[in-house]
C-alpha cells in the first residue's frame, strides 16, 4: 500500500507557501505601489500649492522675485528628494532647484495634460531620462495664471519605498510560514504517526498475529480507535 497521506499534506503546505508568496509579490506589490504613488503625489501637491501661494504674493505685475522662493524650494527639494521648477504660462523654466534648466523652454508644453488627475507619470515632455512622478500647482493672482510650480519625484524613489515595505511583509510572511510548521508537527505527532501504528497493527491482524498490541494511549478519536482494535484482537 502506498503511504501518501503525509506527502499530500506536505505538498499542500508547500503549495500554500508558494501561492502566498506569489500573491504578495503580485497583488500586494501592485497595491502597495499604487498607494505609495497616491501618498507621495498628495504630499508633493501640498508643497507645490504652498510654493505657488508664496510666488503669487511675490508677483508685481507679471514678474516674480525668485530670490524669496529659492530658499523654501531648495529646502523642500532636499527633503522630498525631488526637483522643483517654476514655469511661466508658456512653459519657460524660470526657476530650477538644480539650476540646470533655467531659461529652457519646454516644447509642446500643455498645462492641461494633467487634466483632473492629481499626478502624471512619465518623462514630462521628454525632460527626463527616467520616469518621474510630476505634480503641478498654478501660480495665480488678479484672476490671472502667471505660471506653474511643478515638482518632479523620480519613480525610483517610490520603488525604493515599495521595496522597503515589501521586505517587511516578506519577512513577516516567512516568520508566519515557519510558525505554521507547528500545525504540520502537531499533525505528524497526533495523527500521522499513530495512524501508521494502527495501519501496521491492521496488517498484523490480517496476517493472523492477534497478539499484537497497539501502543497508543491518547484519549482522542485516534486513541479510541486503537483501544477498539486492541479489544477486537
Amino acid at each position: 500500500m502506498t503511504h501518501t497521506l503525509y506527502y499530500k499534506l506536505l505538498l499542500g503546505y508547500l503549495l500554500f507557501g508558494f501561492l502566498g508568496f506569489v500573491t504578495i509579490a503580485t497583488f500586494s506589490s501592485e497595491m502597495t505601489y499604487r498607494h505609495l504613488l497616491r501618498e507621495e503625489a498628495e504630499a508633493l501637491y501640498d508643497e507645490a500649492v504652498l510654493i505657488a501661494d508664496n510666488c503669487s504674493m511675490a508677483y508685481e505685475g507679471k514678474h516674480v522675485d525668485l530670490d524669496s522662493s529659492y530658499p523654501q524650494m531648495d529646502a523642500v527639494a532636499v527633503y522630498l528628494k525631488a526637483d522643483i521648477w517654476i514655469l511661466d504660462s508658456r512653459g519657460r523654466i524660470i526657476a530650477d532647484t538644480r539650476r540646470q534648466r533655467v531659461g529652457a523652454v519646454i516644447e509642446d508644453f500643455d498645462p492641461v495634460t494633467q487634466g483632473n488627475r492629481l499626478y502624471t507619470l512619465g518623462r514630462y515632455f521628454g525632460q527626463f531620462k527616467e520616469e518621474v512622478l510630476s505634480v503641478s500647482a498654478p501660480i495665480t493672482g488678479n484672476m490671472n495664471t502667471y505660471g506653474y510650480v511643478v515638482i518632479h519625484l523620480p519613480v525610483s524613489v517610490v520603488r525604493a519605498k515599495q521595496n522597503d515595505f515589501l521586505n517587511i511583509v516578506y519577512i513577516t510572511s516567512l516568520i508566519l510560514f515557519g510558525l505554521s510548521l507547528i500545525i504540520l508537527l502537531v499533525f505528524t505527532t497526533a495523527v500521522y504517526l499513530p495512524l501508521k501504528k494502527i495501519t501496521y497493527a491492521a496488517n498484523e491482524y490480517a496476517a493472523g498475529n492477534l497478539s499484537h498490541h497497539i501502543e497508543i494511549s491518547s484519549r482522542d478519536e485516534i486513541g479510541y480507535l486503537a483501544h477498539t482494535l486492541n479489544y477486537m484482537s
